[in-house]
């Protein structure tokens, strides 16, 4: 019943009181300890450990999903089971750079963790707090957001324009590549092809009108909510300064 895929239990409603739990105990709770404690984990000699253990962990709760659909009975189209979302690349990014330490791909992850940050706010699944679903999608979208945090309060990583070039010169490719074959394989790569939500506000009207505007909507999307990343960032800098 646990790992049921049909059976979503109590389910989740958008900012209702699992919605707010989650936000709490899997992204807030956890950095207020990273920060709290952030001296003694940079002396601390199993730190390494602990990073690396923290990148192998969103690893495999990423494997249990594809694993988790095909037991259970869930999503069985490969389209939609591969991680071809700004979330799924930034979750391999992430483990990556927690593994080796990586500290350019922890910056590029903080510019791709906006796609998280809205799946905590928009949350996309029905499944309730009793069921697995639940913990997987919540604990894999708050690793995103806390891996940049993490890299910042141990090894004081920066977000800076050189960062940001990175992020850019690295997702570029993969949008232009994920429009250009949604077509032939019939998918909805980055979500190129059609809305993700029927009611969508903005795109679905612009689907509507010509997929090509929303294809280029999308596109600009991607770019204008890393530049809000970067607004982010240079505010949190010049705050520090002061």
């Amino acid at each position: 019943m646990f790992f049921s895929y049909t059976d979503v239990g109590v389910g989740v409603k958008l900012f209702g009181l699992q919605h707010l739990a989650s936000i709490f105990f899997f992204i807030i709770l956890p950095v207020l300890v990273v920060w709290k404690r952030r001296e003694c984990l940079r002396l601390w000699k199993h730190e390494k450990y602990l990073r690396i253990s923290l990148g192998v962990f969103s690893l495999l709760l990423e494997f249990s999903l594809y694993l988790w659909h095909v037991i259970a009975g869930g999503i069985t189209d490969w389209r939609e089971i591969v991680p071809t979302t700004l979330c799924g690349l930034s979750i391999y990014l992430g483990a990556i750079a927690l593994i080796t330490r990586n500290y350019n791909l922890a910056r590029v992850v903080y510019f791709y963790s906006f796609g998280a940050i809205l799946s905590f706010i928009f949350v996309s699944i029905d499944h309730g707090i009793d069921r697995y679903r639940f913990y997987n999608y919540f604990i894999n979208h708050a690793l995103i957001i806390i891996t940049p945090i993490y890299f910042r309060l141990m090894y004081r990583v920066g977000w800076d324009t050189e960062a940001l070039k990175r992020a850019v010169v690295l997702l570029t490719p993969v949008l232009l590549l994920s429009f250009l074959i949604n077509k032939p394989l019939q998918s909805n790569f980055f979500y190129f092809d059609h809305p993700i939500f029927e009611d969508f506000p903005v795109f679905t009207p612009a689907y509507h009108s010509s997929p090509l505007l929303y294809a280029a909507l999308v596109f600009l999307s991607y770019y204008l909510l890393m530049g809000i990343m970067y607004l982010f960032a240079l505010i949190h800098k010049n705050r520090i300064s002061a």
